[in-house]
Order: C-alpha cells, then sequence, then structure tokens
C-alpha cells in the first residue's frame, strides 16, 4: 500500500513544472521532517513534551525573557549587522516553525519590519536568535546522539526552559539531570514544571552561578553548553575566565562536552 502511495505522490509531482515541483517538494520536506520528528518518540512522551511546552510558553511574556535576564547583543562576526532594532529573540522550543507560521497568518507576530519608517518598499527581514535548543536539535541528540544514558548524569549550564533536562530524562532516560541557572524566575518556572509533570524524576535546579557548582560539573558525565555565555556575560575576559573554571572542574576521563 504505500509502495503505490509513493508512486503516485511522484507521478503526480514529476508532471508539475519545474517551479512547482521544488515548491512542492520543498513543502514536503519540511512536513516530513516535521513528521517524522514526531513518530521517533511514543505518542503519550510527545503529548506530555507538548504539554509542558505550552505550560511555560503561558508563564512567559511574547519573547520569552524573564525580568531578570539582561542579554546582550554579542560583538562578533556571527552576529555582524545584529542591531536591537533589527534582531528578536524567537525561543526555538517554546516556538517551533509551524506554530509560528500559524502566529503569522493570525497576524499576532511578523517576520519582517519597515527598514524605512513608512516605506512599503523597504521591507526587510529580522534577524532571529534562539537561546534554546529547537525540539528537532533536542530529538537528535537524545533519540540519536546520546540513545542511552542510563545511569548517567547529564547538566546543563543556562539551562532557562528545562528543555534539555526534560528531554534527557524522557528520551535519553538520563539517571540524572540538572540544570545550573542564574535568573531566579527561571529556576522557579522549571521547578514549577518538574513539581507538577516528573515528580518521581531525578531532575534538580541549582539556582546559583556556575562558578559555584564545581560539584556538579565534576560529577555530570555529560555538560551541554549551549549559547550559553556569549549573550549574558559583560565581556570576552569574563567569558574567558568561565571557559577556565568549567575546564578545571571537569578534568575526569569520559565526559563528553558539545
Amino acid at each position: 500500500m504505500a509502495d503505490i502511495l509513493l508512486s503516485k505522490c511522484l507521478s503526480e509531482v514529476d508532471s508539475l513544472s519545474q517551479r512547482d515541483k521544488f515548491k512542492v517538494l520543498s513543502e514536503l520536506k519540511e512536513l516530513l521532517e516535521a513528521e517524522i520528528s514526531t513518530l521517533e518518540i511514543e505518542p503519550h512522551i510527545y503529548s506530555r513534551i507538548t504539554n509542558i511546552r505550552h505550560h511555560v510558553r503561558s508563564l512567559l511574556p511574547a519573547l520569552a525573557f524573564t525580568s531578570d535576564e539582561n542579554p546582550r547583543l554579542p560583538i562578533s562576526d556571527k552576529y555582524s549587522g545584529y542591531t536591537v532594532d533589527n534582531s528578536m529573540h524567537v525561543d526555538s522550543w517554546l516556538f517551533p516553525d509551524e506554530e509560528l507560521d500559524e502566529l503569522v497568518d493570525a497576524k499576532t507576530f511578523s517576520r519582517h519590519y519597515c527598514s524605512s519608517c513608512g516605506s512599503k518598499q523597504n521591507i526587510v527581514p529580522f534577524n532571529y536568535y534562539s537561546h534554546s535548543l529547537s525540539h528537532d536539535a533536542l530529538i537528535y541528540i537524545f533519540a540519536h546522539v546520546l540513545q542511552n544514558l542510563e545511569g548517567k548524569t547529564l547538566v546543563d549550564v543556562g539551562s532557562r526552559t528545562g528543555c534539555v533536562l526534560y528531554y534527557a530524562v524522557m528520551i535519553g532516560g538520563a539517571s540524572k539531570a540538572i540544570g545550573i541557572e542564574t535568573s531566579k524566575e527561571w529556576c522557579t518556572i522549571q521547578k514549577n514544571i518538574i513539581d507538577q509533570y516528573f515528580k518521581f524524576s531525578t531532575i534538580e535546579v541549582v539556582c546559583n552561578d556556575v562558578l559555584y557548582c564545581k560539584d556538579q560539573l565534576y560529577t555530570a558525565d555529560i555538560i551541554v553548553l549551549n549559547n550559553v555565555f556569549e549573550w549574558f556575560c559583560d565581556d570576552s575576559s569574563q567569558q574567558v575566565e568561565l571557559w577556565k573554571h568549567i575546564r578545571a572542574s571537569v578534568q575526569r576521563p569520559g565526559k563528553i562536552q558539545f
């Protein structure tokens, strides 16, 4: 049955013009990638993840920043041209692309802005950035790269929403997941989620600067560092000190960092 449906689909696509074929295949690729990402995990786990994501989103303002965060645009080639006016934070985990499309259609979110006020011709896209890994990235990490974390401890430095911790336990099977976070508001949100959805799990949140979490770093088998310092440090010298501290704290064989 599957072969017949696939043959009919390919036949229909082949009958299209090159332009329409490219459009259909591109859209089909996005749809299939999204569908495959949901099939790679059990339906009840996917439903649980979705509920958690919507719960966290309900506790935050639209841009998913807490009042005690103070991010700064990094000065680097990677973010060349980014300014306060032309850049926007969109949390990749809280707002997946398909849900952003729905917000755009509902005219409650825009991907573009006018670079010269009042002009209808100078409409350009925002520069987006995210401080969270997306659902697809998390599935790839914990269902493919780190498939079995039984007996392992994972530490996420700058855990914010706690999404890495949740996937580490639900998808990766980690025996323990620890989040290190300086924002008291983020810590409260994470603890709220843990109490409601992970009552019998071993997820822990440490509300402190990573400089004072040497014990957690040393006992970790895996440490996740995702976009954690460049947006939240005062200068490069502070970043250097943080990296030196982490390196000195993880001097133990068999540790994975990414």
